[in-house]
């Protein structure tokens, strides 16, 4: 794994009074903004609409910003809240029993997270954090035995996160259920970050994550992992993209309960705008599965790019309230032209070729 230094990212550099609410505004509505974005891309960029162009690129710079910092959190969060019960600094004989899940043959995980817990406990309890960061130092010196920039960074860093989360540090739940918490969640997270802020952080989190049957047993299942290895690699790709090509490739990552762009707690308004995408015997299934299966719906619709389907995310766009984005009324059957769909297609396209290279370099 080759080690990138990334300078500050220019969002960086804004006060938390500036990053914390416009976090809030883009991903407590997750669906209104991937919403607004694919349909802004189909009449700004597709159908050169000018004042849609215009609007196009101020979205997509602001839904940029947001989702880097998004990402910041979701790391964070992950390893302050899941190393100290997830990640098994030890080696473990892979596992000989298989199940199915969704049709593919997965281990069977022998490791459950009380007795990764007690083990970090007892090595706290008896040699404090010196022997946290010695047993983290020496699962990371097996899986990475050769020196690489950013060493010490990656081993403080796992270091850290794990003695803070057996002291209880930060108090925070694991994850928003209520609107009104989102702001202090992505705040407390935003804060947290700034201990480990260095050209290195990406790359020493995307070494965290990336260690899974190694020398180590690292991450078990259902923590940190691949998932999160991706959306580190995602976020290093920040500033060397487009605003649009990177909001895109956020659009195709998952953690490991939903995409990626869904975690904080919704408002009403999400719901309501679920059902525009569902016809009327699937409204049901909409009110029950939620937000985050429409969100696949729609992403789905933006891979296809048919007809229908650039029609459905452009009625659905007008249907959405807006508070940021004066959207208009746009000639829905006109903008609903097979050379939007087509450019729709090779915009997801291209991110999803973009994250398979991503991938091979994890």
């Amino acid at each position: 794994m080759k080690t990138k230094v990334v300078e500050m990212a220019d969002v960086e550099r804004e006060p938390l009074s500036i990053r914390v609410p416009r976090v809030v505004k883009y991903l407590s509505r997750p669906l209104t903004s991937a919403t607004l974005f694919y349909a802004l891309y189909i009449l700004g960029e597709v159908h050169r609409s000018p004042s849609f162009a215009h609007k196009l690129r101020e979205f997509s710079n602001e839904l940029a910003k947001a989702l880097y910092d998004f990402g910041i959190c979701m790391v964070m969060k992950e390893l302050n809240l899941h190393a100290y019960e997830a990640f098994y600094p030890l080696y473990v004989p892979p596992s000989r029993e298989y199940v199915l899940v969704r049709g593919e043959r997965v281990p069977v995980e022998y490791i459950d997270p009380a007795e990764v817990q007690a083990l970090w406990e007892e090595i706290y309890e008896e040699e404090g954090k010196e022997g946290v960061r010695r047993q983290v130092s020496e699962c990371i010196n097996k899986v990475y035995p050769q020196y690489f920039p950013g060493k010490y960074e990656t081993i403080h860093m796992l270091t850290t996160c794990i003695v803070d989360r057996l002291n209880e540090h930060p108090r925070i739940m694991t994850e928003p259920h209520d609107p009104r918490e989102n702001a202090r969640w992505i705040r407390t997270w935003l804060e947290y970050y700034q201990k480990f802020k260095s050209p290195y952080f990406w790359d020493a989190v995307k070494r965290i994550f990336s260690i899974t049957n190694k020398e180590c047993r690292g991450w078990i299942a259902g923590y940190g992992g691949r998932n999160y290895a991706m959306i580190a690699g995602v976020m290093q790709e920040y500033g060397k993209l487009s605003p649009i090509t990177f909001v895109d490739l956020c659009f195709s990552l998952e953690h490991h309960t939903a995409v990626f762009i869904y975690k904080l707690a919704t408002p009403p308004e999400e719901d309501h705008l679920a059902k525009c995408f569902l016809r009327d015997e699937h409204i049901q299934l909409g009110v029950q599965l939620g937000v985050m299966s429409v969100l696949r719906i729609l992403f789905d619709a933006a891979r296809r790019g048919s007809e229908e389907d650039v029609r459905l995310i452009l009625r659905c766009a007008t249907s959405a309230k807006q508070d940021w984005v004066m959207f208009g009324t746009p000639d829905i059957k006109r903008a609903a032209n097979p050379p939007a769909g087509l450019r729709l297609r090779q915009l997801r396209m291209r991110s999803e070729a973009l994250l398979r290279r991503i991938m091979r370099l994890l």
